[in-house]
């Protein structure tokens, strides 16, 4: 059976920890009469660069999970934390534009690469993260209007 944390009113409640065990059909467990420890703090990261990579269906239909596991490989790889600026990376949901997937932003400037595969990931990550220079090519910007996906050059 998992662990499982109970809430602090419900730990100092026998009677109603009973009741839940019972309804699990699971004996009491011991409980730190403390209730839940707190953190022992937690290190801020230093890194000034965020890639963000979108989660949202159309995105991982269009191989999102393939980029993210690039990007973090190449991450560990490249040491992309303490080189350049420093580079942190999350999954996110969805960044907006949709029919542009895969998409991914990069902050602090917010720049959208889109339509994005292994090689190309490789040039932002080379360009961008470690240069500090956006890959124009491959980026879109906030417009206004309505985009779609540019053509693959081969």
């Amino acid at each position: 059976m998992p662990t499982v944390r109970l809430v602090p009113l419900l730990q100092r409640d026998d009677a109603a920890l009973a009741a839940l065990c019972a309804a699990l059909d699971h004996a009491p467990v011991q409980l730190d009469p403390d209730g839940i420890k707190p953190a022992e703090g937690s290190l801020v990261p230093a890194q000034k660069r965020r890639v963000l990579v979108c989660m949202g269906g159309p995105c991982v239909a269009a191989g999102a999970e393939t980029l993210w596991g690039h990007l973090r490989n190449e991450q560990d790889r490249l040491k992309l934390r303490a080189r350049g600026d420093g580079t942190m990376s999350a999954k996110t949901s969805c960044l907006g534009p949709c029919n542009l997937a895969p998409v991914i932003q990069v902050w602090p400037e917010g720049t959208y690469y889109a339509g994005l595969d292994e090689h190309d990931l490789d040039r932002v990550i080379a360009e961008h993260l470690l240069a500090g220079r956006p890959v124009n090519d491959l980026a879109y910007e906030a417009t206004g209007a309505k985009q779609v996906l540019r053509p693959r050059r081969l």
